[in-house]
C-alpha cells in the first residue's frame, strides 16, 4: 500500500519493491496516492488504481501488469481483457479513468504543495484552539490532503455530529468502514490507545479546497470543541 488511507504516511514502496522483488512478484495499491505523488509503474510487477481517488468516474479501476506476469483470473465465462476477467468493458468509464488521470498528473507537484500548506494551517489552527490535540501519522512523510487527529477526552461519533451540523466535513477511519462503531485498526497497531483512537477524526482536503474553506472551519471549531467539552464535564 503506497499510502495509508487513514493517516497518509507513505511507505518506502521502491525499497521494499526492490527487496521483495528477488523472491517475488510485488504488486503496489496505489489507489489513496495515485495523483498525490509521483509514482512510476516500472518498478513494480502490478499496480492498482481507482478512478474515484482522483476525479474519475466511480466504479472504474485499472490493473498494470508488466510484461509477463502472470495473474490468475477470479472469475470465468468470457476472454474479456485478453481473457483476464469476463464482462463486456464499459468504454465510457475507462475514457474517463484516462482523462482524470492525465489531469491528476499534470500539476501533481504543485496541487501537493498548495494542499500541504492549506493542511498545515487547518493542523496548526485545531492546536490553537485544541492544545491536547494529537496528530497521528509521520510528520513528513505522508500526502498533502490528509490530517488524522485525536481529541482527548472527547467523544469521536459526538465529535462528527457537531462538525456535521457545523458544516465541516470530516471522517473517522476510512470510508470502507462507515458506521463502525469500532476504533482504527490502524491506529491500534500504530500503538494509539483505543479511547484515544474512538476520539479521531480524519480531514481530507482536495482540489477544491480553498483558504476560505480553512477559515470557515476554524471559525466554527471554537463553538464545536466548547458544546462538547461542556457536555463532558
Amino acid at each position: 500500500m503506497s499510502a495509508n488511507n487513514e493517516t497518509g504516511v507513505r511507505q518506502p514502496v521502491r525499497e521494499i519493491a526492490a527487496s521483495a522483488a528477488r523472491a517475488r512478484a510485488v504488486s503496489l495499491d496505489a489507489i489513496q496516492s495515485f495523483g498525490k505523488e509521483p509514482l512510476t509503474a516500472a518498478d513494480f510487477d502490478a499496480l492498482s488504481l481507482a478512478a474515484h481517488k482522483f476525479y474519475g468516474p466511480k466504479g472504474a479501476g485499472l490493473l498494470y501488469l508488466r510484461g509477463g506476469t502472470a495473474i490468475e483470473r477470479l472469475h470465468h465465462g468470457g476472454s474479456h481483457e485478453n481473457e483476464r476477467r469476463p464482462g463486456t468493458e464499459n468504454v465510457a468509464a475507462i475514457v474517463g479513468l484516462a482523462a482524470a488521470a492525465e489531469i491528476a498528473v499534470r500539476n501533481l507537484e504543485a496541487e501537493a504543495a498548495r494542499q500541504a500548506r492549506l493542511r498545515d494551517r487547518l493542523g496548526e489552527g485545531i492546536r490553537a484552539l485544541f492544545p491536547a490535540v494529537v496528530e497521528n501519522g509521520h510528520r513528513t512523510e505522508r500526502l498533502a490532503n490528509t490530517l488524522n487527529v485525536s481529541f482527548p477526552g472527547l467523544d469521536g461519533e459526538s465529535l462528527l455530529i457537531a462538525l456535521d451540523l457545523a458544516g465541516i466535513g470530516a471522517s473517522s477511519g476510512s470510508a470502507c468502514m462507515v458506521g463502525s462503531v469500532v476504533p482504527s485498526h490502524v491506529l491500534l497497531a500504530m500503538g494509539v490507545a483505543p479511547e484515544l483512537a474512538r476520539a479521531t477524526v480524519r480531514f481530507s482536503l482536495g482540489k477544491p479546497t480553498t483558504d476560505a474553506d480553512i477559515d470557515t472551519a476554524l471559525a466554527r471549531l471554537p463553538e464545536v470543541f466548547a458544546r462538547l467539552q461542556e457536555a463532558a464535564a
